[in-house]
């Protein structure tokens, strides 16, 4: 990939590249780049040779080898987008499990407190039956 940088830090993409945001900040470090063009410089003049040449083989060699290089270097920006595509994904499970631990958690406290209401609502009914007892037993013993 090529970049240059335009003043301190601020990368600034080549016209032939392509720069993908992979991060959550906006700096050059959380950006993949990639250059798109490349040249098979000789091309023409393979044309031109025929084929009883004994260079005709060793030019179509060093075409290839820049195919090769190009290739790689597509392959390997693809695995490190993979990598990224992989890691947000983790990220994103994680995200969705502490979303699900923290409802749970609401649930629960929401939970508790409401039977927590409920046995404070017998004891208060328990004691009131009671108290409308304790007359109606001292007057059975009168």
């Amino acid at each position: 990939m090529c970049l240059r940088r335009r003043g301190g830090y601020e990368p600034v993409p080549a016209p032939d590249s392509i720069v993908f945001q992979v991060g959550i900040t906006s700096d050059w470090s959380s950006q993949i780049g990639v250059r798109t063009s490349f040249e098979l410089t000789g091309l023409e003049e393979l044309r031109t040779l025929g084929l009883d040449n004994q260079d005709y083989l060793s030019k179509i060699d060093k075409l290839l080898s820049v195919i090769t290089a190009k290739q790689t270097e597509l392959g390997a920006v693809e695995n490190r987008l993979m990598s990224v595509l992989e890691e947000i994904s983790i990220h994103y499970d994680n995200l969705v499990s502490s979303r699900s631990t923290l409802r749970d958690a609401d649930i629960a406290e929401v939970s508790s407190e409401y039977i927590r209401q409920q046995i404070l609502q017998q004891a208060s009914a328990t004691l009131l039956s009671t108290a409308n007892q304790t007359p109606a037993i001292a007057l059975q013993l009168i």
